[in-house]
């Protein structure tokens, strides 16, 4: 009989437990209670997925990059996808806001957004960083000048980045970035194209980077 290996265990360990989740969280949804009635709930059941998903993710990586600690760049590559976990864990803390408790679905759709914009541009930054830190080792070791220039640069991503987005978010009135807006007519929300093709110029701009730097044959994607 074939041995099952650790990492076969942790997914399915962790597909067990993200079906029990959208189970209990589609019940919850459900609820005839319209005061505690979850809005959204396509999405939550999205979020909580990308959650999960994102955390095995970040295990995996950490597991390879402790085989090898040689490798940085892993370890930057995995803090890419754990700086997503506190993006999404302020996405379902929102979109399970009752809307009688002040949020509306107006303010919800703006959070949303705000919450995603910034977690695409710590995942761009990150990964960018993870290219270049890759880059470097491979020449020679990290100098004591690159190690304070990438740990300013994880400090900002990592902690000033979720910082932003919560006091930009309907958290405080007074300084929310309006990045969505809820059509009630329509019933779908439209994004301020402003953003849309910040994001898709940032996209564009690393995936130039990375093209010329690891001419898609880095150790990093190993």
């Amino acid at each position: 009989m074939k041995n099952i290996t650790l990492a076969e265990k942790l997914i399915m360990l962790s597909g067990a437990a993200l079906f029990a989740l959208m189970i209990a969280v589609n019940s919850f949804c459900v609820n005839d209670n319209p005061g505690f009635r979850v809005p959204m709930t396509t999405y939550l059941i999205v979020m909580i997925a990308l959650f999960f998903l994102d955390t095995i993710i970040f295990i995996f990586i950490q597991m390879l990059y402790a085989s090898d600690r040689s490798r940085f760049s892993l370890f930057i590559l995995s803090l890419a996808f754990l700086s997503g976990l506190v993006y999404f864990i302020e996405t379902i803390i929102v979109i399970q806001i009752p809307e009688h408790a002040g949020f509306t679905q107006a303010a919800k759709t703006n959070d949303t957004a705000v919450f995603y914009f910034f977690r695409q541009l710590s995942f761009i930054v990150l990964l960018a960083l993870a290219v270049r830190v890759g880059k470097i080792t491979r020449r020679s070791p990290l100098r004591f000048r690159n190690k304070i220039s990438m740990t300013l640069a994880l400090m900002m991503t990592l902690v000033m980045f979720p910082m932003l987005a919560h006091y930009l978010s309907s958290y405080h009135p007074a300084w929310t970035l309006t990045i969505a807006a809820y059509e009630d007519e329509h019933h779908y929300p439209v994004w301020d194209i402003r953003y849309v093709n910040v994001l898709i110029l940032l996209w564009s701009a690393l995936l130039c980077y990375m093209i010329s730097v690891t001419r898609l044959a880095s150790g990093i994607w190993n």
